[in-house]
């Protein structure tokens, strides 16, 4: 009885930090959105989002982890097939082609695989006998060859963000289980000297960013208009910010992409220090939920599953918080429940399921 106790205690805890960042991020776009007595349409597609993603995390509570590892390798075909079909037919948004399907239903299968990965990585490994010293690069070619598959795909649509994202998900699992130190700086090693390299293959909005990155200044109403506004919106919010519905920066239209990659900054104006200071401690508080939930997990898939979300979720909010602060280039990474888009709130709720099934099961 004590340790059902302990574990309805676990699911609860995670559900309620849940709950309170998926409201915070409600009410925010909601207030990014509001104009002139109204609300955008968008709003509304973002709370049917949130019930398909509730759905989703239903769904997967029922499923058997079993079920979920022997269709991950089939499932990860599947994404792989998707990301191609989008170079050739996917919806060009801003010079981009991220998304698949028609004018008024569409979906991104870089969101899906960030998921689909991590589940089939826990799978390969399963079975894979440890090493005594870490793994060595012949040990290394097979999981390198599925990560970098996605990776270039998802790179060319171009979509920079996502593709490091999956990239390093699939690094750092594979660094928890042990690399072998010398094949590790070795690669460290190649991957600062290749470094310049990769600047040749980057597209020149890319370039612009980067350049926006080091010196936003420079270009002040272009490449680092993003950059120079999040920052004055987050400055201006002060210690208790400006209200609701009252973030000047916002509603006069000078914070680019508001709903999605720059939502934090639309928050921080409005609701300050203490505001910017709760979001931070409740997801501190979720990694931390999450790390309890997988600490004493025997069975290696589910293990290597939920430390794969974890980093996920930790990479997310990161890359976003650093980007938006001026830290890091912007990549166009959402904030985890808290922005707007479809594929991957549904993505992050159905993770999220995920570990609320382990916080009651393990």
């Amino acid at each position: 009885m004590k340790n059902l106790t302990n574990s309805n205690r676990l699911f609860f805890e995670g559900l309620i930090i849940i709950i309170l960042i998926v409201l915070m991020g409600t009410v925010n776009l909601y207030s990014a959105l509001y104009s002139e007595g109204a609300v955008s349409s968008i709003f509304y597609k973002h709370i049917i989002f949130i019930f398909l993603g509730v759905l989703s995390a239903l769904l997967i509570q029922i499923v058997n982890n079993s079920y979920i590892e022997n269709i991950s390798r089939d499932a990860f075909i599947v994404c792989v097939i998707l990301l191609v079909m989008v170079l050739f037919f996917g919806k060009r948004v801003y010079g981009a082609k991220r998304w698949l399907g028609t004018a008024s239903i569409s979906f991104q299968p870089s969101e899906l695989i960030k998921l689909v990965l991590i589940f089939y990585l826990a799978r390969f490994y399963r079975y894979m006998p440890l090493c005594e010293g870490g793994y060595r690069l012949n040990h290394l070619v097979l999981p390198f060859a599925i990560v970098l598959a996605p990776t270039i795909l998802i790179a060319k649509q171009p979509d920079l963000g996502t593709a490091l994202i999956v990239f390093f998900t699939a690094f750092f699992m594979i660094l928890l289980l042990g690399i072998n130190r010398r094949l590790l700086v070795g690669t460290l090693a190649l991957f600062i000297v290749l470094s310049p390299v990769t600047w040749h293959f980057l597209k020149d909005y890319q370039k612009r960013r980067v350049y926006a990155f080091l010196s936003p200044e420079s270009d002040p109403l272009g490449s680092g208009y993003h950059t120079i506004q999040a920052n004055i919106a987050v400055g201006t919010g002060g210690f208790s910010g400006k209200g609701f519905l009252k973030g000047v920066q916002s509603k006069l239209g000078f914070i680019p992409e508001k709903h999605t990659d720059f939502a934090f900054s639309v928050f921080a104006e409005e609701w300050g220090f203490i505001g910017v200071l709760v979001y931070f401690v409740l997801n501190l508080l979720l990694i931390h939920w999450m790390f309890k939930v997988v600490k004493n997990i025997k069975d290696r898939f589910v293990f290597l599953a939920g430390a794969g979300i974890i980093i996920l979720f930790s990479l997310h909010f990161v890359v976003n918080l650093a980007m938006v602060s001026g830290m890091f280039p912007v990549v166009g990474v959402p904030l985890p429940l808290f922005s707007y888009g479809g594929t991957a709130l549904i993505v992050h709720f159905t993770a999220l399921g995920f570990m609320l099934k382990l916080s009651r099961t393990y």
